[in-house]
């Protein structure tokens, strides 16, 4: 369809938009695919993109590089819009995005589905000299990027998209702007070769008062000559100050995993049951989302539910008879939009702002903590009883740059019963839930140390490890972008046969912001957001004024001519 005959069915005219808006409708732009037919739109590199025809919004799209005649899956993308950039991790591709079509036009392909899936995928072109081995940290400049190729579903009819630059259309894959977003330290494991991106430290915390444990599986962390090696850094536009850092090792039966609860209680994983049903208002729903770890997650974005309720699903797991207690499984994060809505709101409070901040750190923690639960921000688990729905617990953010794999103990009633039902609850497109198990296994024996950091040295060379030691408030503050600092554990590299080791990074600490903000504060619509659902309603209602807002779309159709 080209952009004439697009406007003469649309009645679009032209209207001036902000980057930032831009940037946050593509946000929206992340597709659910059904359909066993894809088609491959070109987007063009340099000034404007044309991202490939849009027909729902939903899953992440999975990233693929090609470069020096190899192809490689993109993980822990971070753009950095400033040096015009982005890096990731690579990693070999799934069997499911092995099938693609070189130099494709723009046709419709059908495929099998059992060879692959084609329909969640981007493909960055690059020409740049890049490691393309397995695991590499690879930095690639938006100018080696030659090509981009969005394949999507093929419905016949196609809306061409464009964005101010290649980070536009980055925000496909759910990646974010850097610099720009509301967030927390990021933590670095050292492999053995690289620091590898693990994920953010005390998430939430964004005042002292808000302080808390917060426990952070380190997948990628292996010990070298004696010592695992970690990097905490602020990249962002606020002050961090990190509190304690200490490794809790796991050494376990090769048989099962291990995973801590958030009271950092150990819990051993045997045997995951993966849900047999999943029920959306009432009606049954695709469970895919919740089968396995494959970056196509269950959103929260439900339009049926009313303005200022909390989304939900509900899960039913195979149950044996007579069990009384069972540790749920979760591999989730908060999503980008969460991230955006916040900073929304933080923008309508223009020159207060910083006000607003200060006064906020004689508020308590319970009082913080319990608007949050109204604004269905954390994570509601409920296991149902024969009195009905039973809260188990709220879990606390965890930011949108990487996923967590989490444990929840449930206990429940006793009883023949065969099945087992759990709830999850949260606010419009708060959480990306990506994988649900269940295990009624009992715990197994394992063995835990806890290390303390053996040094550790700031970006100028500062010996810094007394302030990381103990919880005891000598905190290691990191007030500019740039500040890392590295910090060396000692390890246990001792090894008997059948056992495998995990490690977990307890922290705490607690960051604030530093912004600018512009304009005047309405204090009447700010008063509103004490109402319960409030926060949901403005995050809904955001939602649909972009993806139904014409004078929106006017400004990022592009015409194909």
């Amino acid at each position: 369809m080209t952009l004439s005959k697009f406007k003469s069915l649309t009645g679009l005219r032209k209207l001036p938009y902000s980057k930032t808006q831009l940037f946050v409708f593509l946000i929206l732009l992340l597709l659910v695919i059904t359909c066993s037919y894809y088609k491959v739109g070109k987007v063009q590199t340099g000034d404007s993109i044309n991202a490939a025809s849009i027909e729902n919004y939903g899953a992440n799209k999975y990233v693929i590089l090609h470069s020096g005649g190899k192809t490689m899956h993109l993980a822990s993308i971070v753009v950095d819009n400033d040096n015009q950039q982005l890096t990731a991790i690579t990693k070999p591709l799934n069997a499911d995005h092995t099938y693609y079509v070189a130099n494709p036009g723009n046709s419709a392909y059908r495929y099998n589905k059992g060879k692959g899936n084609p329909t969640y995928e981007v493909h960055f072109y690059s020409n740049a000299a890049l490691d393309m081995s397995e695991n590499s940290a690879v930095v690639l400049p938006f100018s080696k990027l030659e090509k981009i190729e969005v394949y999507d579903e093929a419905t016949g009819r196609s809306i061409f998209m464009a964005a101010a630059g290649v980070a536009g259309a980055l925000v496909l894959v759910g990646v974010i702007v850097a610099l720009t977003k509301s967030s927390c330290p990021f933590i670095y494991a050292n492999d053995g070769e690289n620091y590898i991106f693990q994920g953010e430290l005390y998430p939430g915390a964004i005042r002292a008062k808000l302080e808390r444990d917060d426990y952070l599986l380190l997948p990628s962390l292996k010990s070298k000559d004696g010592f695992y090696s970690i990097k905490v850094s602020n990249e962002l536009k606020e002050i961090q100050y990190t509190n304690l850092l200490n490794l809790i090792e796991i050494k376990h039966n090769q048989n099962f995993r291990v995973l801590l609860d958030s009271k950092g209680n150990a819990q051993t994983i045997s045997q995951l049951n993966t849900p047999s049903k999943l029920i959306v208002n009432d009606l049954n729903a695709d469970l895919k989302p919740f089968m396995e770890n494959d970056d196509i997650s269950y959103q929260f974005n439900d339009n049926m539910v009313n303005g200022d309720e909390l989304n939900s699903v509900v899960l039913e797991f195979a149950k044996p008879k007579n069990v009384a207690s069972a540790k749920l499984v979760l591999t989730a994060r908060n999503s980008y939009w969460l991230d955006y809505m916040y900073g929304k709101f933080n923008e309508k409070l223009g020159t207060f702002f910083n006000e607003f901040q200060k006064n906020q750190e004689s508020v308590s923690s319970a009082k913080s903590w319990q608007w949050m639960l109204d604004q269905g921000i954390p994570l509601g688990i409920y296991v149902k009883n024969s009195t009905g729905w039973k809260l188990v617990a709220y879990e606390n953010v965890t930011g949108p740059l990487a996923k967590r794999e989490f444990v929840v103990p449930i206990e429940f009633e006793k009883s023949g019963d065969t099945k087992i039902s759990i709830k999850l609850e949260s606010g419009f497109m708060f959480w990306e839930i990506d994988y649900a198990g269940i295990d009624f296994s009992k715990n197994q024996p394992i063995q835990i140390s806890y290390i303390k950091p053996k040094q550790a040295f700031d970006e100028e060379g500062n010996n810094v490890t007394n302030e990381l030691v103990d919880a005891d408030d000598k905190y290691l503050i990191q007030s500019k972008i740039g500040s890392v600092t590295t910090i060396d554990f000692v390890a246990d590299e001792s090894r008997t046969a059948n056992t495998s080791t995990t490690v977990f990074l307890k922290n705490s600490g607690y960051y604030t912001y530093i912004r600018d903000y512009k304009g005047k504060p309405d204090f009447a619509e700010l008063k509103s957001f004490r109402k319960k659902g409030a926060f949901t309603r403005f995050s809904k209602e955001t939602y649909f004024q972009y993806v139904s807002n014409p004078h929106m779309l006017d400004l990022i159709v592009q015409s194909n001519e």
